[in-house]
């Protein structure tokens, strides 16, 4: 069992006062087990003064030190990996996705280790989250999905790594996921009526543009609201006339 942090005048701790999470640091002893302890960082609440208990105190600070704990064991995992290994994040109920270490020269880790998402496996991944085509033929999958398809980067916490020795899900074997096949990505290529459906939002979307326009020179500008109407109806007729061009086609 973890030794209780001591407390004593001079100790700091962080707490939640509202909707922040400040530093304090006690600076009288009330009581037995009770102490006073002034808010040091924040500009919102600092300078306040609360009463705390010894286990309030030693609570927090015990919080702190498993974070900060479990934060040095996820810099750790990393510090052993080589760059080119392989490894898998889990992503919950059969979700995988395979990284490979990598070190970038810029970017949000440049010059630390990182993982650069490669491909995903496993028997959860439905439909909906697999690349696929809107109406409009817009392709739409889930977010890390899509992070395979970019060669995204990102440094997930050890915890989530199935290869970290201390990962939680030991029913999960490392080594069979390792050998499962990747799940293709490939995109169905966009159909005729995909790209009538876009072109026609597209003009939609202009029409519903113009008529914003138009009323925003009405009530916004003052402006004569028949020269207004006239030149609407141009815009609205040159769309129809695209709409009837696209219908023949």
């Amino acid at each position: 069992m973890a030794k209780k942090p001591t407390v004593r005048l001079g100790t700091t701790f962080y707490y939640a006062i509202a909707d922040s999470r400040p530093k304090w640091k006690v600076t009288r002893k009330v009581a037995k087990n009770a102490w006073e302890a002034q808010c040091q960082d924040s500009e919102d609440y600092g300078g306040t003064v609360k009463l705390f208990s010894t286990k309030e105190i030693q609570a927090s600070k015990g919080m702190d030190d498993f974070w900060s704990d479990h934060q040095r064991k996820h810099e750790d995992f990393y510090s052993t990996l080589t760059v080119g290994d392989t490894v898998h994040y889990y992503d919950g109920k059969d979700h995988y996705v395979e990284c490979e270490v990598v070190v970038q020269d810029e970017g949000e880790y440049a010059g630390k280790k990182a993982l650069k998402q490669v491909a995903i496996k496993g028997n959860g991944w439905r439909d909906w989250q697999l690349p696929h085509r809107l109406a409009d033929g817009t392709i739409r999958c889930d977010f890390n999905v899509e992070g395979v398809m970019k060669g995204k980067v990102f440094k997930p916490n050890a915890s989530c790594i199935l290869e970290w020795p201390q990962f939680g899900f030991k029913e999960i074997d490392a080594k069979k996921v390792a050998k499962m096949p990747r799940i293709s990505l490939d995109v169905p290529p966009v159909t005729k009526k995909q790209e009538e459906v876009k072109k026609t939002l597209e003009s939609l979307h202009v029409m519903s543009e113009g008529i914003e326009a138009a009323r925003r020179k009405i009530f916004d500008e003052n402006e004569d609201p028949e020269g207004i109407r006239q030149i609407l109806l141009m815009n609205l007729k040159n769309e129809i006339r695209i709409l009837e061009e696209l219908q023949k086609s």
